[in-house]
């Protein structure tokens, strides 16, 4: 069992809560926020009996050094760079929300951080943390030779009206990460990035309003086969991937978040439908929390290392879009 803070008090915070709190192996020791959010943050704590809260970030962490496994954090996207090195500082473990950072600068910083103070830091990005990704990887040679790939990410933001109407919301402000690529794209980014590597080239054609980015199309060239990467806040569509080739195709329809669906293989020569992987029915982040879990635990330097290459690769992407 691992001892973790979990630091942020937002709808994601909400949404996993009940999740950490079946988990037998991750015990959340501390619920940090703000003093803006203290009402929140003791609203949560009481509710599945956290046993420490704090709204003072700097204060958890003097406090609790060496009681701690790990801080996972679940905050504004801009903030992830300086919570992160303020933990690395003090020695902890870090688990950071999707996208890591803001720029590849700063995940560089991060990562030689942490090697250099001994500490994990790791992405959490959730659907790399899914065994059915590395069952397409291993699969992908059914396909014969790639010539299309569609990923389709598409989701109506709860907040998208009241944006419209006026509203400030940081999701739809591009100065402090929001927008529907680093939401939403990002899932999208990082699957291309496991099953296909770094792209000749990369193209993004966002749809702009009040300077952010609501929904665009991303076209990554990779000279042989091409993958259209489709992230949207602003409309509803068929999520899901699709991943073509000479000699079949691959499909899963869900959302690549949670890609809690069966991931189906078609046969062109044969036309049967092959079953490669049945969806969990778990919680979309159960894995990355296991995963991280054991890797404590294991200190098994090599996933590190492997994770935090993944996530590079995904920022030179980014870094990259022309």
């Amino acid at each position: 069992m691992i001892r973790i803070a979990v630091v942020g008090s937002g709808m994601l915070v909400h949404e996993i809560m009940p999740m950490l709190k079946e988990m037998p192996q991750i015990h959340v020791q501390v619920l940090v926020g703000t003093k803006r959010s203290a009402d929140t943050v003791h609203a949560l704590q009481e509710q599945y009996a956290i046993p420490e809260a704090y709204t003072d970030y700097d204060r958890m962490l003097a406090d609790k050094r060496g009681q701690l496994d790990l801080v996972y954090l679940a905050t504004p996207n801009y903030t992830h760079f300086e919570l992160a090195m303020k933990a690395i500082d003090a020695g902890f473990h870090i688990f950071i929300e999707k996208p890591l950072t803001l720029s590849l600068s700063e995940a560089e910083q991060i990562f030689s951080k942490a090697r250099e103070k001994g500490v994990i830091a790791l992405e959490a990005i959730s659907n790399r943390y899914l065994p059915v990704c590395e069952v397409l990887k291993r699969e992908l040679k059914r396909a014969g030779q790639i010539k299309y790939v569609s990923l389709n990410f598409s989701q109506y933001s709860s907040r998208y009206d009241r944006f419209m109407a006026g509203e400030y919301f940081r999701v739809f402000d591009a100065a402090a990460g929001g927008g529907a690529l680093l939401d939403l794209g990002i899932y999208n980014i990082h699957i291309a990035a496991f099953l296909f590597g770094r792209p000749a080239k990369t193209v993004y054609c966002p749809n702009i309003i009040r300077d952010v980015d609501v929904s665009g199309v991303m076209l990554m060239d990779y000279t042989d086969f091409k993958v259209v990467s489709v992230a949207a806040k602003d409309c509803q569509g068929d999520n899901g991937l699709l991943i073509e080739g000479t000699d079949g195709y691959f499909k899963l329809s869900d959302t690549l978040n949670s890609m809690n669906a069966p991931l189906i293989f078609h046969d062109r020569k044969t036309g049967e439908d092959i079953v490669l992987s049945e969806g969990t029915g778990e919680h979309r982040m159960t894995a990355e929390f296991r995963t991280i879990e054991q890797i404590i635990q294991k200190k098994d330097v090599l996933q590190v290392e492997e994770r935090q290459s993944e996530s590079m690769l995904a920022m030179h992407m980014l870094q990259g879009i022309h």
